[in-house]
């Protein structure tokens, strides 16, 4: 058996839904691998791949600030939980850090800051993620950071990961995306559409309203064509709540992010092994 050159640091095995630890282990990674560059140890590399090379564990950065913004949802989601077991009280109003809010004023405002929270830590990810993973039109566009439907695009990634990633998160992935689309531009109403079926607080407060519903649904099955039709009796449950539901696809999502960490952070590191050998 060939020796090892480089002992780089492997990552233990982890759960997917353990995303924070998957980014801390690409850290530990990067710091081995930031360590061996250009040392005498093993072969030398090109000055072109050395200069990629370094680029690449940059990622670094971008994998701190992603375990942040993890911190920062958690925040997010808390508040928003404060406000959705108070939707069966029958007073209209909320308090928010000592400010009345009407509560489809609350609603819209919290439920925001969830889905910006959440895609805010997937494009730091994938951003970072692409730079080893994608093709040149997008790895090496200064005009444009991957983000995470990139990795379910053919032209983007290669070999059948794009299939494999496709099939496991593809319609999550969709509804999430144009639920946080719906949200961040539109806000409340989209259109002459109305998201949420009611002003009023219930047990029923975040249930999207049919037409809304119908339109969000279209517009993910427009990211990914080719993928099997969801389960209308799971479309009637996700239809029931919508932060539920986005929340439940942001598990997933936080599943795709851990598998692109640990894909993209294997690969260089099997690469900087391979060329140094």
């Amino acid at each position: 058996m060939t020796k090892r050159l480089l002992n780089i640091e492997r990552s233990k095995k982890v759960p997917l839904t353990d995303l924070n630890t998957h980014l801390q282990a690409a850290i530990t990674t990067l710091d081995s691998v930031a360590g061996k560059l250009g040392t005498a140890e093993g072969r030398r590399l090109p000055v072109r791949s050395q200069e990629l090379f370094n680029h690449a564990v940059g990622m670094k950065d971008s994998f701190s600030n992603a375990i942040q913004l993890l911190q920062v949802r958690l925040v997010a989601r808390r508040i928003l939980d404060s406000l959705r077991t108070k939707m069966t009280e029958p007073s209209p109003v909320f308090s928010l850090y000592d400010v009345e809010v009407r509560f489809d004023l609350a609603r819209i405002m919290l439920f925001q800051n969830v889905v910006c929270s959440n895609w805010a830590l997937y494009d730091t990810i994938a951003g970072a993620c692409g730079l080893v993973c994608m093709t040149d039109t997008l790895a090496k566009n200064p005009q444009r950071f991957p983000n995470l439907l990139d990795f379910g695009n053919n032209k983007a990634v290669g070999g059948h990961v794009h299939d494999h990633i496709t099939a496991g998160f593809g319609w999550k992935m969709a509804l999430c995306y144009e639920i946080r689309n719906w949200v961040v531009h539109a806000g409340e109403a989209q259109s002459a559409l109305k998201l949420f079926e009611s002003p009023h607080p219930s047990t029923a407060g975040f249930k999207v309203a049919d037409d809304s519903w119908n339109s969000l649904v279209a517009e993910s099955k427009k990211r990914f064509p080719n993928l099997p039709n969801p389960d209308p009796a799971e479309l009637i449950t996700m239809r029931a709540d919508a932060a539920a539901t986005f929340l439940s696809a942001c598990e997933e999502m936080d599943r795709l992010s851990s598998f692109i960490v640990s894909w993209s952070i294997g690969s260089l590191r099997l690469q900087i092994e391979l060329l140094c050998s």
